[in-house]
């Protein structure tokens, strides 16, 4: 499922917002950074990425999920520049807890051939709930498996990169983490995570997430709102002509 952008109006939002039926939920206004779409077969959600706090962990994400940075399989030893994430499981998850996902060969093992260094922030913790975090192992362990809060986990301070947050969708992914699983928590019933599709709201503008049932599933829209027409720009300034004081006695004189 592609997420669908559309360039509306003022009085459009207005009016999509007055047609919405009861199982949607109100637009979230989303504030100008870059964002990360996940859609799944369980329903979407949205993660704002943390691009100044965690600016190397964002970078690598991006380049993974659009398929703009290559990558080794990590079975096949293939060198690949595709979108990492596409048609990947959720492969493990804990109730209330947090989900993992973000594995090529969907066993909670997978890598992208290469690690990048442990980015952290004393203004970002897991204090808070909903966060999206790169899976570390050691000082330098993030590659491409990543995984999403449900309850604050502060024991994992300093230890594990933070660079998003849930802004829309968060009880789609509290469902999922409810869902029966067998050991070692995993699914029983897979969970696809069909595409991660990046989008930006530039400074400026402004921009909603909207979320609605189709097929018993939440299904987000990003709603781009028209930006106020820019400031007319001032008028040119009043020229005049100077006409030397010669040239003002020349014509006096042929007039007399």
């Amino acid at each position: 499922m592609k997420l669908l952008i559309t360039t509306l109006t003022a009085a459009l939002a207005v009016c999509f917002a007055a047609a919405a039926t009861a199982a949607e939920i109100q637009p979230i206004e989303l504030a100008p950074g870059k964002y990360a779409a996940f859609h799944t077969t369980e329903g979407d959600f949205a993660a704002r990425l943390f691009a100044e706090d965690a600016p190397a962990t964002v970078e690598n994400f991006i380049g993974l999920a659009t398929g703009r940075k290559s990558w080794t399989h990590p079975v096949t030893l293939a060198r690949l520049e595709k979108p990492i994430y596409d048609n990947t499981t959720i492969y493990e998850t804990l109730p209330n807890l947090l989900i993992r996902g973000g594995d090529p060969i969907n066993r909670g093992s997978g890598h992208p051939g290469f690690t990048l260094p442990l980015e952290t922030t004393a203004k970002i913790d897991f204090t808070t709930v909903g966060l999206l975090a790169m899976e570390t192992s050691g000082p330098t362990g993030n590659g491409c498996r990543w995984f999403i809060t449900l309850s604050p986990m502060p024991d994992l301070n300093g230890k594990q990169s933070i660079f998003g947050q849930i802004v829309g969708g968060l009880e789609v992914v509290r469902e999922i983490s409810n869902k029966p699983t067998r050991r070692p928590r995993i699914p029983l019933e897979p969970v696809l995570l069909t595409s991660v599709e990046i989008f930006e709201v530039e400074p400026g503008t402004r921009a909603q997430a909207s979320f609605s049932q189709e097929n018993d599933r939440s299904v987000m829209s990003v709603i781009r709102l028209t930006p106020p027409p820019p400031v007319s720009p001032p008028p040119a300034p009043i020229t005049h002509e100077i006409i030397s004081v010669d040239e003002m006695t020349s014509e006096t004189s042929s007039s007399l």
